[in-house]
């Protein structure tokens, strides 16, 4: 996993999600706009990636271009080499 040093997630393992839909289990990766981890959606047993936006990013037009890129990644449904999008999900904090 590649993290900036000193860096502190914004969740912990086993946190849940969406009143517990989505189960975090691993931090993968950590980016300018985000986070990405491996989850569990627990109702479906399935593995999901999901992309966490850093609570610091306030302005709107970063937000909308996060949440852009998700319905692009929705909209190109399966293709070899695009993990495609299932879910968007907005919570203002």
């Amino acid at each position: 996993m590649a993290t900036a040093p000193h860096y502190t997630p914004s969740h912990n393992v086993g946190d849940t999600l969406e009143n517990g839909k989505y189960r975090l289990d691993t931090l993968l990766g950590v980016g300018t706009f985000g986070e990405v981890w491996m989850a569990m959606h627990v109702q479906l047993s399935k593995i999901v990636a999901i992309k966490i936006l850093h609570w610091r990013i306030t302005k709107a037009d970063a937000r909308a271009r996060f949440a852009q890129e998700a319905r692009v990644s929705i909209d190109l449904g399966k293709h070899a080499n695009i993990v495609a999008g299932r879910d968007l999900i907005v919570v203002d904090n």
